[in-house]
């Protein structure tokens, strides 16, 4: 039985396990950072009552939303380690030998 989400648009969803790069880049409609606004405002729950957890894939949950980028000069092996043990995750960049990862 698979479950149905609604996404931020309000379309019906149901959890997939990633998806074809031809729906990525053929839907139609992407955001910038200049289309979000963030506006403070008064919160009335503590921080540690709030949920960062969300799924990469189906299989893949990350506990804190942050993905370390596969370049060179950024994801090695440490940094993957500590982007795991901090909840998020790292991807190791193509050069990366057999021997390192």
């Amino acid at each position: 039985m698979s479950s149905v989400l609604t996404n931020a648009l309000g379309y019906a969803t149901e959890p997939e396990d990633g998806f074809p790069a031809s729906r990525l880049f053929g839907q139609g409609f992407s955001y910038t950072y200049d289309d979000i606004i963030f506006h403070p405002g008064h919160i009335d729950f503590g921080a540690n009552q709030v949920d960062l957890t969300g799924h990469l894939t189906r299989e893949i949950v990350l506990h804190t939303p942050l993905v370390s980028s596969p370049m060179d000069t950024v994801t090695e092996a440490g940094m993957a380690i500590a982007m795991a043990e901090a909840g998020g995750i790292g991807f190791l960049h193509y050069n990366t030998s057999v021997e390192e990862q």
